[in-house]
């Protein structure tokens, strides 16, 4: 319970570290961009514990699903699961944390393509030089279905 309680003042305390500065809130974006199959509340605590992972999944899914076993030392990553009676804690690992056996596979990690490092940037916050806005499936960002949540 202590342990809970420990990974709730993380969460908190980093919810109001990520908000504190533009800085501060693109370098949580960085981390969630990776991540982006992963709710806020996960994807805030991945940032705090392990800002530079890429692929987290639980250790039955790296073995399982991956073909991949966590190195022997590996720390997990905290999350808080709630879809049960009682709040507790589950651990999820990066791949960073793993190595591949016999018969297993690597993740496709997202990564940015060279056609899109030519993208033209955008001023995001007032006083800041810029911001390359991302383009997914070749669309301008006027497509956007939620354009003014991209942009403010």
């Amino acid at each position: 319970m202590a342990r809970l309680q420990e990974i709730r003042g993380l969460a908190e305390y980093t919810a109001k570290d990520v908000s504190s500065s533009p800085k501060d809130w693109m370098k949580y974006l960085d981390t969630a961009a990776k991540l982006y199959r992963y709710p806020f509340s996960d994807t805030l605590l991945i940032h705090a514990q392990r800002p530079d992972a890429t692929a987290c999944v639980s250790l039955e899914a790296w073995n399982q699903r991956m073909g991949r076993w966590v190195n022997r030392g590996a720390k997990g990553i905290a999350l808080i699961d709630d879809t049960g009676p009682r709040r507790q804690l589950r651990y999820v690992f990066d791949v960073s944390d793993t190595h591949m056996v016999k018969g297993g596979r690597t993740p496709n990690l997202w990564q940015l393509q060279k056609e899109q490092d030519a993208l033209p940037y955008f001023p995001m916050f007032p006083g800041e030089k810029s911001l390359r806005l991302s383009i997914l499936n070749d669309f301008p960002i006027t497509h956007c279905r939620h354009e003014r949540s991209v942009l403010y």
